[in-house]
């Protein structure tokens, strides 16, 4: 009897092993529906990011149109308040002279005709000050309703300016609440890239300095004359709501500045603008340059990178990934701030205009 232990031993352990290896088999599993429930709910953040960014970009058209509208309202009061101030101290003076005939009219012909060219040139003063006082008195009136008007549109001009500011307002609120999060969910492929970008930007003297210097750590790409050739499906959306001021190539004249071609496209924009991503891509830098104020540096395909420069904020850290209308910060906080826009291919500057709808 003693040989059918050892094989009633071997039998029992057979039919067990399966058994833990399946109870060990979920342990090695576990991490990867975490990661993937990860990976969808940063989807989602980034899907309400680009249409919160949007909605913020037509909030800052919409604002921008009262504003202006506003703007035009109150011009138009005030050159009107000018002109009836003039038309009223016409009347006035008219009025007035009309109360000096009163108290001291002209000598009658008959009862003395020695007086009778002073009597006629007080009915003929009479009979031409009348028909211009009428009109003066039509014009006042015109001129008095159109003001009401005019405060009337003001009033609904400067309500909805202000609707549409606390729109703006809570949107803005809520894309840094979700900005938060993808930061605290995203994960960077590159844990050193933010203290090596941060490194080239305070060596670089400016923009031209650092793209060359991030470029020159990427592959060989085959050489493209002045254009994005084998980047065909390249779609450029435009970062922010705002007038464009300069475009490629355009003349760059300022106080203090030599004269230069612009090597971007240059919007002005409203004060604290939304700026949003033109394009998918990764965040190489995201911080100050000298001379252009807060810079984010998307890296695109091949060496070609895009380059916006003049924000207030960036709410992209460097080695984020984005994609289009993903918004990456804001304008300053001041009066027709300026955003720059460049592609650009190693260093050298690239036209976007075919890429860009303008």
């Amino acid at each position: 009897m003693r040989p059918l232990i050892p094989l009633l031993l071997m039998t029992t352990l057979g039919l067990a092993a399966p058994g833990l290896l399946s109870a060990q088999t979920p342990a090695s599993d576990t991490p990867a529906p975490a990661a993937r429930a990860g990976a969808q709910k940063l989807e989602r953040l980034r899907q309400e990011l680009v249409r919160l960014g949007r909605a913020q970009r037509a909030g800052d058209q919409t604002s921008d149109a009262w504003r202006e509208r506003l703007m035009e309202l109150n011009a138009r009061q005030a050159d009107l308040d000018r002109r009836m101030g003039a038309n009223r101290d016409s009347l006035v003076q008219m009025l007035g002279a009309l109360e000096m005939f009163r108290r001291d009219p002209p000598p009658s012909l008959l009862v003395n005709p020695r007086s009778a060219r002073d009597a006629v040139r007080a009915a003929i003063l009479i009979r031409a000050v009348l028909p211009e006082l009428e009109s003066r008195r039509r014009t006042y009136v015109d001129e008095a309703n159109e003001l009401n008007r005019i405060r009337r549109d003001a009033a609904v001009a400067g309500a909805a300016l202000l609707s549409a500011e606390s729109a703006d307002a809570e949107r803005r609120a809520r894309i840094d609440q979700l900005v938060a999060a993808r930061t605290h969910l995203e994960v960077g492929g590159d844990p050193e890239a933010a203290r090596r970008a941060a490194a080239a930007a305070a060596r670089a003297g400016s923009t031209d300095e650092l793209v060359g210097n991030l470029s020159h750590v990427d592959p060989p790409a085959p050489t493209v004359r002045g254009s994005l050739e084998g980047i065909t499906d390249l779609r450029l959306e435009s970062p922010v709501h705002g007038k464009v001021i300069r475009r490629f190539g355009g003349l760059v004249q300022r106080a203090g500045e030599d004269r230069r071609r612009s090597t971007g496209v240059t919007w002005r924009t409203a004060a604290a603008a939304t700026v949003l991503s033109p394009a998918d891509g990764v965040v190489d830098y995201a911080g100050p340059i000298k001379g252009a104020g807060l810079v984010v540096i998307v890296r695109l395909k091949g060496d070609f990178r895009l380059v916006l420069a003049g924000l207030d904020r960036v709410t992209a850290p460097t080695g984020s990934q984005l994609v289009s209308g993903e918004p990456v910060g804001q304008m300053p906080q001041v009066s027709g701030p300026e955003l720059l826009l460049e592609i650009r291919r190693g260093a050298q500057p690239v036209n976007p205009a075919n890429w860009l709808k303008l």
